[in-house]
């Protein structure tokens, strides 16, 4: 069975769940808005996901790697319909923050199971490959769903996240648990694997980028009398591509050393953004912060699951996906602060400082993965 054959059912899972959560984006700000509320409590909304995320993964990664792959998988599942009834069922800032806290524990359930799962099935040398696919259903959704979205209310995009999530535990029916022999994570290192915290602290640095991005993108343009959904989904149909085209043409140029350059691309394009409310010039600038995005998760989630044994695979990308969480939950409600304070602009400029850092942080890190190489070949056989 050849990668895509392992990996097709799963994809076709994310595709749905983010298909969902993306048509959600365009939807909160005027939801937000309708409910009363302002800036700040759009980024705490769009902050609540990051965080209730957070929290899943420190389960996630322990189920995924005691009771099973696919258990997990179809717990998360579950969540998002229950997410998706309670988006369906009111239109209250408290309403909308409920909904987001459930589909966040939902994301770090699904993610964190199906990737342990291809993971798992996957030869070392092809598993970026792996990865990417899995982004592909996940950025094929954020591309599709944004456009959707713009069609719905917030009851409509409930309902969709919940049937989308019904199909999903269709799709799981095929898939076949197992279970992986060895030690397992204890204490701290259960939260934190051995390996994972550079790694995490590039991750979470690049995707302040990310939560910039989906976040104000369309506030940005919209207020400015562009069309924001659009230019959001140039951003998510180029990380797909990326994830399809660039990462393989990365991975054979060696995708550790090509990463500082994907992150600083990603920061002229923010830069570019911030300065303008043109549809077209920042629709072609998200184009070029999504074919930055696409290398770094691959990457870093290939380097961190070659560091544990496969018994504790679950708990390092879930420590690692952690990472994200973190960093996107406080870039969001620190971009609304800085939104309402001094403008969309100034969450743009100062996102790309973050990502400046994370190609910085992705510098030594790949010092640090030649090093550790090279005290390999040098030590003697036993």
């Amino acid at each position: 069975m050849d990668t895509t054959e392992r990996t097709w059912p799963l994809i076709a899972v994310l595709l749905l769940f983010f298909t969902g959560a993306g048509a959600s984006l365009p939807v909160l700000p005027a939801a937000v808005r309708a409910a009363g509320a302002g800036p700040t409590s759009l980024g705490v909304a769009l902050g609540l996901f990051a965080f209730a995320a957070l929290a899943g993964r420190l389960v996630a990664g322990r189920l995924t790697d005691r009771r099973g792959r696919v258990l997990t998988l179809r717990i998360g599942l579950a969540g998002t319909v229950l997410a998706g009834a309670v988006f369906a069922a009111g239109g209250s800032v408290a309403t909308i923050g409920t909904a987001r806290v459930l589909h966040g524990l939902a994301d770090a359930l699904l993610y964190t199971a199906a990737s342990a799962y291809v993971l798992d099935r996957t030869p070392a040398d092809r598993r970026a490959q792996a990865l990417s696919l899995l982004g592909a259903g996940i950025w094929a959704g954020y591309a599709l769903g944004p456009l959707v979205g713009a069609f719905l209310d917030l009851r409509r995009v409930g309902l969709l996240i919940a049937v989308g999530a019904l199909l999903g535990l269709v799709l799981t029916k095929g898939l076949v648990e197992s279970t992986v022999d060895g030690p397992r994570a204890t204490g701290m290192r259960a939260l934190l694997p051995r390996g994972v915290a550079l790694p995490g602290l590039a991750l979470g640095l690049g995707n302040l980028g990310y939560a910039a991005l989906v976040g104000f993108l369309v506030v940005h343009l919209d207020d400015g009398g562009g069309n924001g959904a659009l230019a959001l989904t140039c951003f998510s149909v180029a990380v797909l591509s990326g994830r399809l085209l660039v990462v393989p043409a990365a991975a054979r140029l060696g995708i550790l050393r090509t990463l500082p350059y994907a992150l600083l691309a990603m920061a002229a394009g923010l830069v570019v953004i911030a300065g303008t409310r043109s549809t077209l010039v920042a629709g072609a600038a998200a184009a070029l912060v999504g074919l930055g995005y696409c290398l770094p998760f691959p990457a870093l989630a290939m380097l961190v699951a070659d560091r544990v044994p496969a018994s504790q695979r679950g708990a390092a990308i879930g420590a690692l996906t952690a990472f994200y969480d973190v960093f996107v939950g406080v870039g969001s409600i620190g971009a609304g602060l800085v939104a309402a304070r001094s403008g969309t602009p100034a969450v743009f400029l100062l996102a790309a400082v973050g990502v400046v850092g994370a190609a910085a942080v992705n510098v030594a890190l790949g010092r640090q993965h030649r090093l550790e190489r090279v005290l390999a070949d040098a030590a003697p056989d036993v």
